[in-house]
């Protein structure tokens, strides 16, 4: 079975973009959710391997998505993807093993840093 990203943000275009690319570049079935409460709904019904989560969403936080997610899928991984320069990792993130290679500054320079990002946590098989 391919391994599935659940793309966590409410922007419009680039989730569209990322995940044009990833399913170009992968065998991900890729998949998206403008807000934290409807991605922890669609993880019960496509159980992603790794979650890429905006931090400043609508209702839930990114923060409070990651550790709700965990709840689900104990062994999901997780990339936070932020324009926030000055976000720091709250320590409830440490403690469950989320650190500073965890996080994409946006904007990112190219979409190849994507797929780079997630082989660091998830071994892929490109195309």
């Amino acid at each position: 079975m391919n391994p599935t990203l659940l793309i966590v943000d409410d922007e419009d275009i680039l989730p569209d973009l990322i995940q044009d690319y990833l399913e170009d570049e992968t065998e991900f079935m890729v998949r998206q959710a403008p807000s934290g409460e409807e991605g922890l709904e669609l993880m019960d019904t496509i159980r992603p391997d790794i979650c890429m989560v905006d931090i400043r969403l609508p209702g839930m936080n990114g923060n409070e998505f990651i550790i709700n997610a965990l709840k689900k899928i104990p062994g999901c991984k997780f990339i936070i993807h932020t324009g926030s320069i000055d976000y720091t990792i709250p320590l409830e993130l440490q403690e469950i093993g989320i650190t500073q290679q965890s996080i994409l500054f946006k904007p990112v320079t190219g979409l190849h840093l994507y797929l780079e990002k997630i082989t660091e946590l998830l071994p892929l098989q490109s195309k």
